[in-house]
């Protein structure tokens, strides 16, 4: 349930100790024995507890003169705000003193004195009484008032919340109009706001006239810091309940908590406040963000609001990380200066200190602060803010169209104990759009504990899976990536959390040996392994020997398993069609197998089919989709000098403009086009 802005109603409600407040001034009252008028004030700013104290007080009172038959005190509760802006204020609290006075259990003088109030009340009328003597009435009153058995306690709460005028006009009523005997009024208002409108609308100062107008004046009990601290914390811990306390980083919450989140909150209202925020969004997003932060982003959207927009509509300028030595760097901190100026109420050096917390980027900005690629790892694990990845859920408080939960992502992972479950997931992520979101998540979980026995089945899952994902892909935050370098990424990290070479060898030759449904992962990454060995590349220097995957040996063996499996894709036909066919031939060629590969090429390019397949293999793609056509750029993915080695370019070039010549060739695909027409263009310029 949210919690009510209002007043509590009973002192089993009273979280603050100001039920023994209410307890002594209602005995106090009861206790007043004296038959003038009476004026009690209670004090207090917007939200400190005045209502409150007044509802406990009429509680008491009922309570202990419950059972009395007579000479139990009149109670009116008479709240002028009710009629502000009406001309008939003095009116209608003439009206419910008189019921109070006439109800059919009164005794005859109090009934009395209720009728000769409503006469009294003529004069006050836009029509008053020509023959009436108003002295002789007042003092009639006077007399059945005094006479009458009961105190009359009239309490007026709200006294603050009306225009100058009326405020005044109700001390006018208190004291000049309506100052009968035996008539205690307990009035409750915000001395600043009272005494402001006192010096407004009359001569003299506002201070001496309200202590002329009460004559005795009570300070609601100040809350403490500590009472509205401890409120706070209850109700957040109530709300969190259900929440793993690991999903709470108690440290950083005590840091941020101290650094800003603290001063926010003056009282019981603002606590209010924050806590119904919080459960009106918390619900929808709490399995996927940084607790922390949620709390962090809310304080600001409620107490700050204008620093909370900036914040919101300038994303790129706090998530992430940047350079101290970014050219854009002292452009973008006097756009975050801007920004986090935006605040009245809280000093701008704690509104920066606080979202320098929540965002790195902006430490970065304002101090010689660097952080590396890792800490965005390990900050869209944590769900955090500054996660280019996260922000957005922060604002949207949903998850985005093609995102992934966090429970989602957790529950596939749990499944890499069984290889098969965990490839089938994989496959369905990819039918679902969801394979690039994912793979960007599962980084997150690369040094897990929990992961520790299902390396090799995340590794063989991957590369039995990679050929039927896109080459491109956008995960969230609209984050772009290249499907085949992330799987590349991620086996490599994964492989190198086991410790000595003879591990990594062993896991990669069990893997690769399994593999049955894909070819190109195999390719990149033992691609990768020659890199790392300076083999079949533009590399003078390899990689430290500590650093490679395996040694020279081992990769020798997994030489031998990667060119069996293109030997076996080649014969069973798969090849030719592969996506990928240039970059594996390629390999194939690296590998020593040039006869075997010659005669694979020039066995597809028999067919104008098959030599179309094969000119376009070596073609990167880019397309762009509008209003018109697909626009391919016509790159050449590799240098076709290779391709001597395999068959005769020069006659592959007559074919080509044979085809191009076609009546038919219009009727092409775009893509396979463009890719004739860049074929011939390299090979009369280069042979």
């Amino acid at each position: 349930m949210f919690i009510p802005d209002q007043p509590i109603k009973s002192h089993k409600d009273d979280i603050l100790g100001r039920s023994a407040f209410a307890q002594s001034l209602a005995d106090a009252l009861l206790s007043y024995k004296d038959k003038d008028s009476l004026v009690v004030g209670l004090f207090g700013e917007w939200g400190s507890g005045k209502t409150s104290s007044i509802n406990m007080i009429l509680e008491y009172i009922k309570s202990k003169t419950n059972r009395k038959k007579k000479n139990k005190p009149l109670i009116l509760s008479f709240n002028p705000w009710n009629f502000s802006d009406q001309n008939n204020l003095i009116l209608q609290f003439f009206n419910q003193l008189s019921l109070i006075l006439k109800i059919r259990e009164q005794d005859e003088k109090t009934r009395k004195a209720g009728d000769k109030l409503l006469t009294y009340a003529r004069f006050f009328s836009p029509t008053p009484p020509a023959d009436i003597p108003f002295a002789e009435t007042r003092d009639e009153l006077n007399y059945l008032l005094s006479r009458q058995p009961h105190k009359i306690l009239v309490f007026m709460d709200d006294i603050d919340r009306l225009n100058n005028i009326e405020i005044k006009q109700i001390f006018q009523l208190i004291k000049v109009i309506c100052n009968f005997p035996n008539i205690i009024y307990i009035i409750s208002l915000d001395k600043k706001v009272v005494v402001s409108a006192l010096e407004k609308v009359q001569e003299g100062n506002g201070q001496e006239y309200l202590e002329k107008m009460v004559q005795v004046p009570f300070e609601i009990p100040l809350i403490s810091k500590n009472e509205v601290e401890q409120y706070l914390f209850n109700k957040m811990t109530e709300l969190i309940n259900d929440i793993p306390s690991h999903r709470v980083d108690r440290i950083y919450w005590g840091n941020i908590y101290h650094a800003g989140l603290k001063h926010f909150f003056g009282s019981l209202r603002d606590v209010a406040r924050y806590i119904n925020s919080l459960k009106f969004s918390f619900e929808m997003v709490k399995k996927e963000i940084n607790m922390v932060d949620f709390f962090a982003i809310t304080s600001l959207q409620i107490f700050v609001p204008e620093v909370y927009a900036g914040i919101r509509d300038n994303k790129n300028l706090f998530v992430g990380i940047i350079s101290p030595e970014s050219p854009s760097r002292y452009k973008d901190r006097e756009l975050c200066e801007d920004i986090l100026s935006k605040t009245e109420n809280f000093p701008k050096e704690l509104i920066r200190d606080f979202v320098t917390r929540l965002f790195p980027r902006v430490d970065t900005l304002f101090q010689d602060v660097r952080y590396e690629n890792e800490a965005l790892f390990k900050w869209r694990k944590e769900g955090r803010v500054c996660s280019p990845e996260m922000f957005d859920t922060f604002f949207r408080l949903s998850i985005s169209e093609g995102a992934m939960t966090r429970q989602e992502i957790e529950n596939i992972i749990g499944q890499s104990r069984d290889k098969a479950a965990f490839k089938s997931s994989l496959l369905r992520l990819n039918q679902e759009e969801k394979i690039a979101p994912f793979l960007i998540r599962l980084e997150d979980y690369i040094h897990s504990d929990a992961l520790k026995n299902s390396f090799e089945n995340i590794v063989a899952a991957l590369m039995d899976t990679g050929d039927f994902f896109p080459e491109e892909g956008v995960g969230e935050g609209n984050v772009e990536i290249n499907i085949p370098i992330k799987i590349l990424e991620i086996n490599h990290q994964f492989i190198h959390r086991l410790t000595t070479q003879k591990e990594r060898f062993e896991m990669l030759k069990r893997v690769m040996e399994s593999v049955e449904e894909s070819l190109y992962p195999l390719v990149k990454h033992l691609a990768h392994i020659h890199w790392q060995h300076a083999r079949f590349v533009k590399r003078d220097v390899p990689d430290p020997e500590e650093l490679r995957t395996v040694d020279a040996y081992q990769m020798s063996v997994l030489e031998e398993i990667v060119l069996k499996k293109i030997q076996q894709w080649a014969e069973n036909g798969k090849l030719a069609k592969h996506a990928n066919f240039s970059a594996i031939l390629l390999k194939w060629m690296d590998l020593g197998d040039d006869r075997k590969a010659s005669e694979f090429v020039n066995k597809m390019i028999e067919s104008d089919s098959g030599l179309l397949d094969f000119v376009g293999s070596f073609i990167k793609r880019s397309s762009i989709q509008g209003n018109i056509d697909l626009i391919f750029s016509g790159e050449l993915k590799a240098n076709l000098s290779r391709l001597k080695q395999l068959t005769d370019l020069k006659s592959i070039e007559r074919r080509l403009k044979i085809i191009s010549s076609y009546p038919g060739f219009k009727q092409l695909e775009k893509g396979k086009r463009a890719a004739v027409q860049e074929f011939l263009i390299t090979i009369s310029k280069n042979f």
